[in-house]
């Protein structure tokens, strides 16, 4: 593929040399990054050390599945409006998300800085490039997410429309890389490097939030009867709506009807974007190679002076841990928790999914005969809390596993030149830090809504399953390999036995929400469970303190 793009991109030779841009330096530097493009291995692959070259292939092949669903949707829907809304949403989303979670590394590198900037190349070369690369690669992306609707579109809507579709997934390209492209320029020119890189990480974990819950919510939101029952024609709200634009636009080559609602949304489709991208490349361009040198390859943010993040965690320190190398692996792992961006990024979806699946849950508890006050008080005749109680656990599943893998793997040396006898204590601080920094936070506020909709009548039950779930947790560990904290490289990963540990951890869940069922009617049995977890919980603590150099894999 590499070869095609770059003979394309010898067909606009002319437009960069009457911008005055090094073309023979561009296409270069743009092929270089191409290639490294398809050796950059992708989450998917089973091992990510070999064929790294197909790895933007697959990639590209999954997103094209994914497209399929919203190509039936074009077929299905009878309203363009709508069901064109939805599909430059996507289209729109993915590529922002894209660009956001996985090109922030590219564009932001500075890895070949030490080569580029000491040769004559000049800062209007070294942005176009870096442009030119964008748009290589997110096309590349683009056309997988649009293939099959702009077909179906073909096929379905006839050749005017599905050209009109080709044309406008065009401009919702266009659209998306300004729009992301302007808001990494104005954040790098107000911004420090570590609040850019902060702001982005962040980002990156509010959108896998946000899809993960768009996708669990909005199918149970609209029923089949719903979809084919929506409104076939635009409102004025949609002047604010970007990919309603596009729809409008597609619905006038369909049925040629003409307001001013269909042709506004006509010339916002055709100038908006391409206004965006002139506006940034005039605007903001211009700091974009002066604020790239200046940026640093650190991926962990500083030391935080803010005095009450580190009262907090001395406080809860004091109080689940002894003083010495116990208390020091707690505050070890509590501030790498924090600090190191790849690792909240591969931890922190995990804390959003109890809220999702609670949300869930809620929704589906409603009836729509029924108020949502109705609905509460119904739901707080039955048993439905304990569901509600074991979701903290989902959201420990892989946080206990992710906390031994970094990229900077090779500074465990540390752990074997240290005279440490037992290794344990270091894996029961760990493992407290990640119980205080996620459990207690997420449990808390499952409680307080238990409590709202069930009263004080589940406070044991709330108490049982805080012990039990604790103890579940405790338990995976004890069993499970041992590994010092951030001592193994990612590409080290045992994806498949992952797999098999997070599928056996919900099992155990569902028993032990069973169990804690069969038992909540005899308050005795509340009770004698909550002493035997806390007695439980106490020796395996001891137990798992004691593991020695041995017992660590």
């Amino acid at each position: 593929m590499i070869p095609l793009w770059l003979k394309l991109l010898d067909l606009l030779r002319p437009l960069f040399e009457w911008q005055k841009i090094d073309f023979v330096q561009l296409r270069a530097i743009v092929g270089v990054k191409l290639t490294m493009d398809n050796r950059r291995a992708n989450p998917f692959q089973r091992n990510q050390e070999q064929d790294a070259s197909y790895a933007f292939l697959g990639t590209s092949i999954l997103l094209a599945v994914f497209a399929c669903f919203f190509a039936f949707l074009i077929a299905y829907i009878p309203s363009i409006i709508f069901s064109y809304s939805i599909y430059f949403s996507y289209l729109i989303l993915m590529l922002t998300l894209t660009l956001v979670s996985d090109f922030s590394a590219v564009l932001l590198d500075t890895s070949d800085n030490t080569i580029i900037f000491p040769r004559p190349v000049s800062a209007k070369t070294f942005y176009a490039a870096r442009t030119t690369h964008i748009l290589l690669y997110v096309g590349q992306i683009a056309i997988a997410l649009s293939l099959a609707p702009i077909v179906v579109s073909f096929f379905v809507h006839g050749p005017v429309v599905g050209t009109a579709t080709l044309v406008t997934s065009f401009l919702a390209t266009l659209f998306a890389v300004s729009l992301t492209h302007g808001l990494y320029l104005l954040m790098m020119r107000y911004f420090s490097e570590e609040k850019l890189k902060s702001v982005i990480n962040y980002f990156q974990i509010g959108m896998t939030i946000f899809m993960m819950g768009a996708y669990q919510i909005l199918p149970r939101l609209l029923g089949t009867d719903d979809l084919k029952n929506v409104a076939a024609d635009l409102c004025w709200w949609f002047v604010f709506i970007p990919p309603m634009w596009m729809a409008g636009s597609i619905d006038f080559f369909s049925r040629y009807h003409v307001d001013w609602m269909t042709m506004t949304a006509l010339v916002f489709t055709l100038v908006v974007p391409v206004l965006s991208w002139k506006s940034i490349n005039r605007y903001l361009s211009p700091y974009f190679s002066t604020k790239l040198a200046n940026l640093g390859t650190s991926t962990s943010a500083p030391i935080s002076t803010n005095r009450g993040s580190f009262s907090i965690s001395n406080r809860l320190a004091r109080l689940f841990t002894k003083a010495g190398l116990e208390r020091a692996s707690f505050m070890f792992a509590w501030w790498a928790l924090s600090r190191d961006r790849k690792l909240k990024l591969r931890i922190y979806p995990n804390i959003g999914t109890p809220f999702v699946l609670m949300l869930v849950f809620l929704l589906r508890s409603t009836s729509k005969n029924e108020s949502w006050l109705q609905s509460f008080q119904s739901m707080g005749e039955t048993k439905s809390h304990l569901f509600l109680i074991y979701l903290g656990m989902l959201a420990l599943i892989g946080i206990a596993v992710e906390i031994s893998f970094s990229d900077d793997f090779k500074s465990s040396w540390i752990f074997q030149s240290t005279p440490i006898t037992k290794p344990g204590t270091i894996l029961n601080g760990t493992f407290k830090a990640i119980m205080a920094k996620f459990f207690l936070p997420v449990y808390v506020v499952v409680s307080m809504v238990v409590l709202i909709i069930w009263g004080e009548k589940a406070i044991a039950d709330l108490v049982l399953g805080a012990f039990t779930s604790w103890l579940l947790l405790l338990t995976s560990c004890v069993i499970a390999d041992k590994h010092m904290p951030l001592s193994i490289a990612i590409t080290d990963r045992n994806r498949a036995s992952s797999v098999v540990r997070i599928l056996v951890t919900m099992i155990l869940i569902a028993l032990l929400g069973w169990g804690h069922y069969v038992i909540s009617p005899f308050p005795w049995a509340i009770y004698s469970a909550i002493a035997l977890s806390a007695l439980a919980c106490f020796f395996l603590h001891r137990l798992y303190e004691n593991a020695t150099w041995d017992d660590i894999t």
